[in-house]
């Protein structure tokens, strides 16, 4: 137990401390009056065993207590924050404890977490609605078991976008809002056939959920019809060029069938927004000359 002691976080070791001095009558005759180190890990496991029952007692409804779980932790522990993986991991892990705890069945913990991404896309948190969003639409291929590997899904999501965000970062690409004044309107493109007009402000114009494509092929990056990106791998879309952090890089993917697209897709934005990202922070493209791709 010594060395056990060595790997225990502070907080549950104090827990424990507590529940052996404090709390005298709720826990077996063998074990009053010793001290933490001095237990078995059979012991020690069985106190754990003594609390995690009594935690449990006043909880009658168990589908309505973890669904107000799930809610209550999130908006105190993410709230507005940007979705960080230690963070959900600590979730995880609490969410998946209740559910051993009362022995939830995987089709109860299924139904009650996709209600709970249903009320995650709602919120004003930009990252975590998208992350929603996203999940939700792979929701039934989760494979069993389902409640582990729902928690995997959410942490990979959460580990690519920080790794992602990262490398903007490392870019010197700043994530501000941008504040200076709009410039004029740029000229149409010169191509022809796909007639899109791309707008040098930071606004969002209709550009961005106007009518599709003409039939044929689009820009895998950004889903418009003006250029083409992906037959071989050549980047020629300004705004992979300009590190949109939402464009498409995995450029043999049609935009349509690419996370990026189908993010975007889920609101209601069948190209790349000029002025927008998943995150909710602003991005600014560099005004259009009128004489280069894109």
């Amino acid at each position: 137990m010594a060395q056990a002691l060595g790997m225990m976080g502070s907080d549950m070791r104090r827990f424990y401390d507590f529940a052996l001095t404090g709390t005298e009558n709720q826990v077996p005759a063998t074990l009053k009056g010793r001290e933490l180190g001095d237990l078995t890990i059979h012991e020690f496991k069985g106190l754990v065993d003594i609390y995690s029952k009594l935690s449990n007692q006043a909880i009658v409804d168990v589908v309505m207590a973890f669904q107000d779980m799930c809610r209550k932790e999130w908006l105190r522990d993410v709230g507005s924050n940007p979705l960080r993986s230690q963070v959900l991991l600590l979730l995880a892990t609490r969410w998946c404890r209740f559910c051993e705890n009362f022995n939830m069945e995987e089709e109860t913990i299924k139904k009650e977490l996709k209600k709970f991404l249903k009320w995650m896309e709602k919120l004003s948190n930009k990252e975590a609605s998208t992350m929603a969003t996203m999940i939700l639409a792979h929701f039934e291929e989760i494979p069993e078991p389902f409640h582990k590997n729902f928690h995997i899904a959410v942490l990979k999501h959460v580990d690519t976008s920080m790794k992602l965000l990262e490398q903007i970062r490392n870019r010197g690409v700043i994530l501000e809002p941008h504040t200076s004044k709009p410039t004029p309107p740029p000229k149409p493109l010169e191509q022809g056939g796909g007639g899109w007009r791309e707008g040098a402000s930071g606004s969002t114009s209709s550009k961005d959920r106007g009518k599709k494509p003409p039939k044929g092929k689009t820009c895998n990056g950004c889903g418009r019809s003006t250029h083409l990106v992906g037959s071989k791998s050549n980047i020629t879309c300004r705004y992979l060029i300009h590190n949109h952090p939402d464009g498409n890089r995995q450029l043999t993917v049609p935009w349509k069938d690419s996370e990026k697209g189908k993010a975007w897709a889920a609101r209601d934005k069948i190209v790349l927004p000029h002025a927008e990202t998943l995150s909710g922070e602003k991005f600014t493209m560099p005004v259009y000359l009128g004489n280069q791709k894109g």
